[in-house]
């Protein structure tokens, strides 16, 4: 998967299910100054290439593949405004109905309808 595809899919909030790990960390930068989405992408793409040339090898069956996982570093956290913007951005709308109840008020100023519920 691509970096910029990664990007959006965090920036959306696809990975929010993921217990442990913010969307502010997914951009965060480890010693080496590389972002956590390269690494996740670089990642990804070893160990499919790994567990291909398993597979095509003599001893095939073996499930070997053994690569490093990267670790997660740590981010300042966004504001709530910062993460919904983002999230807008992106999406052109913000979907899950619990951020309904965090800004009220910028719903009410982003609306172009009104809502009975």
């Amino acid at each position: 998967m691509k970096r910029n595809n990664l990007e959006s899919l965090v920036l959306s909030g696809a990975f929010d299910c993921f217990d442990g790990i913010t969307r502010e960390q997914y951009f965060g930068v480890n010693a080496k100054g590389e972002s956590f989405i390269d690494q996740l992408a670089r990642y990804g793409s070893r160990y499919q290439t790994d567990k291909d040339a398993v597979q095509n090898s003599l001893f095939g069956d073996m499930d070997m593949v053994e690569i490093a996982t990267p670790e997660v570093p740590q981010a300042e956290p966004w504001s709530s405004l910062e993460r919904l913007n983002k999230e807008r951005d992106l999406v052109a709308f913000i979907c899950p109905p619990i951020r309904w109840t965090i800004m009220p008020s910028y719903f009410k100023m982003c609306a172009t309808c009104t809502w009975r519920i």
